[in-house]
């Protein structure tokens, strides 16, 4: 997800800057709960397993959530919520799978890879619809 991010938009711009630092914020705290790689339809069976999982997962979801630079400036924030159907009935149109941070942690995975599906979907769809010049878009002059 963070590499599209960074293929689709130029170094300067501040989606490319921000997907940069989340994959290394996510990246140190994937490392920091010594995760093993799991098979992708693994069925769980125990419940300490499954909690434990879901533990995980919530944890990394909350490391998006609240990573901010050094300005303060939480990077998540275009994307806690959808766009408003009111607003952006156009974004309606044009993304069929619509996904936000609020709905990813209200979801249930059975896997970290299947978290990551879903974060990859997100922003796919950001890119999607935000055109260049836009917010989601912009460069920066200054950064950090």
């Amino acid at each position: 997800m963070f590499n599209n991010a960074k293929v689709y938009n130029v170094d300067e711009s501040y989606i490319f800057k921000y997907a940069s630092r989340l994959e290394q914020a996510l990246a140190s705290k994937y490392k920091s709960m010594n995760i093993k790689k799991e098979k992708p339809n693994r069925i769980i069976n125990k419940k300490s397993h499954s909690n434990s999982l879901q533990e995980k997962i919530s944890y990394l979801i909350q490391a998006i959530k609240t990573y901010t630079n050094r300005q303060g400036r939480t990077l998540s924030s275009a994307f806690l919520a959808l766009p408003s159907k009111i607003d952006y009935p156009d974004y309606y149109e044009i993304i069929q799978k619509p996904i936000d941070l609020k709905r990813i942690e209200l979801r249930q995975y059975s896997s970290i890879q299947d978290l990551g599906h879903d974060l990859q979907l997100m922003f796919d769809n950001a890119l999607l619809y935000n055109e260049p010049g836009s917010m989601i878009y912009r460069v920066r002059k200054r950064f950090d």
